[in-house]
């Protein structure tokens, strides 16, 4: 759903991606992107990069309309700290639930999303091609995917970027 605050226009979400590496393709399968990113053996860290009101939304980060406001959560997921990914999650501004999960500080989302404390349902992915110039972390384009996690009739819309220096780490 397109939001009339959104900054950039929409990008062709689709159930599938291709061109990806088999090593990358599988990870972007995972449901938790924390847990694989763990299991490299690298030293895996959270950096936030803003937390607060939400800015420069996509058109189709697929938030209630008729909300007036969002919060915003953004991440890099580093490795031997190097940013790998690119994580935003944004939901309602008045979506406590979802803020109080979002207030994890340098936390995982992961860890609270499949650490068995929360009782939401996740919608399928979505993957996109981010143009270049859209994230300060990439130079070129790189894939994304999106989900939404419901919850107490609240909605969180997760987008993750894999950024180039992810695939020195799945050869």
């Amino acid at each position: 759903m397109k939001h009339p605050s959104a900054a950039r226009p929409p990008l062709d979400w689709r159930p599938q991606f291709s061109d990806v590496a088999p090593a990358l393709a599988e990870l972007m399968r995972q449901q938790s992107l924390t847990a694989a990113l763990m299991a490299t053996g690298a030293a895996f860290a959270v950096q936030v990069r803003h937390q607060g009101k939400a800015r420069d939304l996509w058109a189709d980060e697929c938030l209630p309309a008729e909300a007036a406001a969002f919060y915003a959560r953004e991440v890099h997921l580093l490795l031997d700290g190097e940013p790998v990914v690119w994580a935003r999650s944004v939901c309602a501004d008045d979506a406590a639930g979802w803020k109080q999960v979002l207030d994890c500080g340098t936390q995982p989302l992961g860890a609270q999303l499949f650490g068995g404390g929360i009782r939401a349902s996740r919608s399928p992915f979505a993957f996109a091609r981010v143009p270049a110039g859209w994230l300060a972390a990439a130079e070129g384009s790189v894939w994304a995917r999106r989900s939404l996690f419901a919850a107490g009739g609240e909605v969180l819309g997760l987008t993750e970027c894999f950024l180039p220096a992810l695939q020195g780490f799945f050869r």
